[in-house]
């Protein structure tokens, strides 16, 4: 299973599709304080992002693979703090 539910933390793993979508929705439904563990992450479908974005989440532990924590930190993770510090 590419994201694994625990209590607290939603953990990412390997390429994560477009099918993930409604658990990863209903999940942070039922954990609004929930965090994301991207570390063992290579890719994340843009509908994930999307929730991602639009739950603001904290990241427990970013992307390993280098190519996408890279991608992740000049792109996602920027527009996610961007946002915070308008709201």
């Amino acid at each position: 299973m590419p994201i694994i539910y625990k209590t607290n933390v939603a953990v990412f793993d390997g390429v994560c599709g477009i099918e993930e979508g409604d658990d990863l929705l209903q999940w942070f439904s039922e954990h609004p304080k929930g965090k994301i563990n991207l570390k063992q992450s290579t890719h994340i479908h843009t509908a994930l992002i999307q929730i991602i974005m639009c739950q603001q989440p904290t990241v427990s532990v970013t992307p390993e693979d280098p190519e996408f924590e890279i991608f992740w930190r000049e792109s996602i993770a920027t527009v996610m703090s961007a946002e915070t510090e308008t709201t």
